[in-house]
């Protein structure tokens, strides 16, 4: 006989939309989450350079969130998993996109330069868009970039 599963009441976890991180693991273990938090923070600093008024209380009430719940979400020990919804908002309010919150090292300089915003935009569309036979080629050209293009010191 099948094995009922567990109720999903008003009160669990998945009827508020939150991320199960099962197998009593800690949010802190969650690569995504740790990601998350850095490039929030990482783009709060950032964009406080650009535009001095923006504070986390700001960003928090344009996020239609409390400054609460923003900081649960940014601190290191036992921080708050975001779901889908909150990712959208923050991202939102900080005027970049939901994905790039979650990508590891995302650079903050290129989620806040809208010309730049573009130009990843069109590279990512052209890549979509080419003969999937010459993926392979534009993946290899991408891998070896970093090493041909120098820093500036």
């Amino acid at each position: 006989m099948a094995k009922k599963s567990a109720s999903r009441g008003a009160g669990s976890a998945e009827a508020k939309g939150r991320y199960d991180v099962g197998h009593r693991a800690s949010a802190n273990d969650l690569p995504v989450v740790r990601d998350f938090r850095a490039n929030v923070r990482t783009l709060l600093i950032e964009a406080k350079k650009m535009e001095p008024t923006l504070t986390q209380a700001r960003v928090a009430k344009m996020a239609q969130m409390s400054v609460r719940s923003l900081a649960g979400h940014l601190r290191e020990e036992n921080p708050t998993v975001p779901n889908l919804r909150t990712i959208q908002d923050i991202a939102q309010a900080l005027g970049v996109e939901p994905w790039q919150l979650l990508f590891p090292d995302f650079p903050a300089q290129v989620a806040l330069n809208p010309s730049v915003r573009a130009q990843v935009r069109n590279t990512i569309q052209r890549y979509l868009n080419a003969d999937p036979a010459a993926r392979p080629t534009m993946d290899n050209v991408a891998s070896i970039l970093p090493q041909l293009v120098k820093k500036p010191a």
